[in-house]
């Protein structure tokens, strides 16, 4: 087989990673394979560039699934325009970052807001406290979960006559339709889906 390329790389790019091997053909000696794995953030990919160019590697041939060879293209090819190298970003990215954090922090912040809110609202009422403690009790039911169980169906159970009635009120008990000895559609209600 006539060699081409003395040295190339063949790289798999994956949704998380890229797996690149560089093969090394001299004298008509069997070629020499090196396989390495990468990320796709870009200082790994600069280090993968580093490690084609330590190695006089100057031909690569990449497949890909989807869009995730676009990024990596960018920083491994020179003449291409736009490719972002480390933190370097146009005007108007920074300024579209910008408002994503700006509106990130704002909804962070009311989330922070609410939740003081609600834990303030559990400590003034003993009975609120009480109730959030006996639920954390039950496996897999955290202080969150307690609390929204308790603004969802409240402290007092007198409401209900048994435990069957708060579950079918909470939309916890899938409805039995059965026509002629057969089921037809058995699910919970949306109700349940908070609880």
């Amino acid at each position: 087989m006539k060699v081409t390329f003395q040295t190339c790389c063949g790289v798999d790019v994956h949704k998380s990673f890229p797996v690149a091997t560089i093969i090394k053909t001299t004298n008509g000696i069997e070629p020499s394979y090196q396989k390495k794995r990468f990320s796709n953030f870009n200082n790994s990919i600069l280090e993968f560039k580093q490690w084609l160019l330590d190695n006089d590697c100057h031909d690569v041939c990449m497949e890909s699934t989807g869009k995730y060879w676009i990024p990596v293209f960018n920083l491994l090819e020179d003449a291409v325009i736009g490719s972002i190298e480390g933190y370097q970003m146009t005007g108007s990215q920074k300024y579209r970052m910008r408002l994503i954090r700006t509106h990130m922090d704002y909804i962070t912040a009311e989330i922070n807001d609410i939740d003081s809110s609600i834990e303030k609202i559990v400590f003034s009422n003993p009975g609120y406290e009480n109730a959030v403690q006996l639920l954390c009790t039950i496996p897999g039911v955290k202080r969150d979960s307690a609390i929204t169980i308790i603004f969802g169906i409240g402290t007092d159970m007198t409401q209900f006559c048994n435990s069957k009635r708060l579950c079918c009120w909470a939309g916890l008990t899938p409805g039995c339709n059965e026509t002629g000895g057969k089921k037809k559609f058995v699910r919970i209600m949306r109700a349940g889906v908070c609880l």
